[in-house]
């Protein structure tokens, strides 16, 4: 099906198309991933419409049925991957102090109970204080393939930061070589041998007065590379009391990984999934 040639949002698109079907019920589509543009999976209902674009709905099967009442927002589950749109203060694994409330405990129980099937692979993590997109292998060969695409620098990871001040240049490119103390605090090496390479761009988004949100693509993944990158030049993100943030309105730390795309490990095609930022930052004008 193609969409007219009024430039649409996705949204508008299946609410004509769809006519009998509640504004509900299309967010739902677009969070279980059963809606593609050009064959490629999108969250996205804001995206503009081409016209050619080819827009196809994909009727739920029995698995999304039975997840998409999870207290765990789930963007899309086949059976090779799972991606999740993890809340903030919640952990990706298990840590000394955490054991169960974990974004890998909650959803291996879920899927365990829901559908018998083996455990979940972790691919990458996020920080317990950072929401967003995160996705999970349903076998080892989809972890390792998925993984791989993580180390090439394949995979495309974006993030929205709000931080303090305003950055000296309109987009740039931010390097440094971090390393890990023995408190798992993350620091900026003095020597590039005493750390691994860290490398994100950002772009300015808006300017919010003391402010100004950012967005970041990461070339590499470092464990707490935003965090740290962004505030030893000086404008820590808001809410990162420990990396010298003053302010802290949202009460959370105010980073959110938004977009995402890797190539999905079993059809090889580009996968593209999206978060809406959490409302709480519309705080920031």
């Amino acid at each position: 099906m193609k969409p007219t040639e009024s430039p649409l949002t996705l949204t508008q698109w299946l609410r004509i198309q769809f006519p009998g079907c509640s504004h509900n019920d299309i967010k739902q589509w677009l969070r279980l991933g059963q809606v593609t543009v050009n064959g490629k999976t999108t969250s996205n209902g804001g995206m503009i419409l081409q016209s050619d674009d080819r827009v196809e709905r994909h009727k739920q099967n029995s698995l999304s049925t039975k997840l998409s009442a999870s207290p765990l927002p789930i963007i899309y589950i086949d059976q090779a991957i799972v991606v999740i749109d993890k809340p903030t203060k919640l952990l990706t694994i298990a840590t000394e102090q955490e054991h169960q409330q974990t974004a890998y405990r909650l959803l291996s129980n879920m899927l365990s109970q829901e559908t018998k099937q083996k455990p979940i692979f972790i691919v990458h993590r996020l920080d317990r204080e950072t929401s967003g997109l995160l996705v999970f292998a349903r076998n080892p060969s989809a972890k390792q393939l998925i993984q791989e695409e993580f180390q090439t620098r394949h995979a495309v990871r974006r993030y929205i930061a709000i931080i303090e001040g305003e950055p000296p240049a309109e987009q740039g490119m931010l390097k440094h070589f971090l390393a890990e103390n023995s408190q798992h605090k993350v620091y900026v090496a003095q020597r590039p041998s005493e750390g691994k390479e860290a490398i994100l761009h950002y772009l300015i988004r808006r300017r919010l007065g003391h402010y100004t949100e950012l967005e970041i693509m990461l070339e590499t993944g470092r464990h707490g590379q935003i965090r740290t990158q962004l505030s030893a030049i000086g404008h820590p993100i808001v809410g990162d009391l420990a990396a010298g943030s003053r302010h802290n309105p949202i009460k959370r730390l105010a980073l959110h990984a938004h977009y995402l795309a890797i190539h999905h490990p079993v059809t090889g095609k580009l996968q593209e999934f999206h978060s809406q930022l959490p409302s709480i930052f519309q705080r920031f004008k």
